[in-house]
């Protein structure tokens, strides 16, 4: 049975891709993995990784009348969540071997082994946002009740099936702000959870765990609310100023210290390794800062705390 995995990424986002590569082969060698890039800079770059089970795609050699036509009439966003679904077509028609195909957002890392994805009863796989506190229930309503950062497709005919009505209704539309039917690729999800039959839409709660099901009442990301059998974390919300300066996540929540040293200092000390493995490939490779430092910036930080705010200096052994 033949499992693969998939991400998608630009430039800005191609050391996170590369990172959640790494973590993941650390439990799952022999599995092969794919970083489909939106230019040519980042496929260039994932090319110079020489590694057996790392494939690098081109969306320009995907259908570039459709690559096009998306493009010029979506935002940005909106149009690698359109992308997405191709990717999926894509990969499928040209790697007739394949029996599952999953995808991952590229901020993720993954902390063991994939297990239990292949259940026989099922052809496709949503992970539901499972949110605990009522901010996010709240926006769960807006956003749909499960997430797009990770699902899987199996390769058959009930399984392409679902995938055309998905990629077929992306194509149609997919609105950065959400309204009642649509948000992106992931308000379609439930559609397609109750328009298909064999989906499996209550998988591990290890798969996608996220600061939206970690959070409890108080707003605090809790280690109590972490599953014992997580399998990988959804890096969602967290900022690159640069390789030492971090923000976990929205200051309006608060990464308890545990669930720190759990998940996201192992991200940010392989996310400096990846980034000089890169540096050596690549000498020109450039990580944006993802927020700014300015002196509003410092004085919240000095009146209400440094929060979610982290040197990545004061941890090193």
């Amino acid at each position: 049975m033949s499992n693969y995995f998939f991400t998608l990424v630009d430039q800005n986002f191609v050391l996170r891709a590369l990172t959640l590569y790494k973590s993941f082969k650390t439990f799952n060698r022999k599995r092969k993995f794919i970083i489909v890039t939106l230019d040519d800079k980042s496929f260039k770059l994932v090319k110079k990784f020489k590694d057996e089970d790392l494939i690098s795609l081109n969306v320009l050699d995907f259908d570039l009348r459709i690559v096009k036509k998306i493009k010029e009439k979506r935002t940005y966003k909106e149009y690698c969540w359109t992308m997405k679904s191709i990717a999926f077509s894509y990969i499928l028609d040209n790697f007739k071997h394949i029996t599952w195909l999953f995808y991952l957002d590229s901020d993720s890392m993954v902390f063991s082994k994939f297990q239990s994805l292949n259940d026989e009863k099922f052809d496709a796989l949503l992970t539901p946002h499972r949110p605990l506190n009522n901010f996010f229930k709240k926006i769960v309503k807006n956003v749909g009740r499960f997430n797009a950062g990770f699902l899987g497709i199996k390769n058959n005919v009930n399984g392409r099936k679902i995938l055309k009505y998905w990629k077929n209704r992306c194509i149609e539309s997919c609105k950065e702000l959400p309204n009642k039917n649509e948000y992106g690729d992931q308000k379609y999800l439930s559609e397609i959870s109750k328009k298909f039959l064999r989906i499996n839409i209550d998988p591990n709660n290890g798969l996608n765990v996220a600061p939206w099901n970690l959070c409890d009442e108080k707003n605090i990301i809790s280690y109590k609310n972490l599953p014992k059998n997580l399998i990988f974390y959804h890096m969602q919300g967290f900022k690159i100023y640069n390789l030492n300066i971090f923000n976990l996540y929205s200051d309006d929540f608060f990464v308890c210290q545990n669930v720190f040293k759990k998940i996201y200092l192992p991200y940010i000390n392989l996310l400096k390794k990846t980034y000089n493995e890169i540096k050596k490939k690549d000498s020109s490779f450039f990580q944006r800062k993802e927020f700014k430092i300015d002196l509003k910036f410092l004085i919240k930080k000095i009146i209400f705390g440094i929060g979610n705010f982290k040197l990545k200096f004061f941890y090193e052994k």
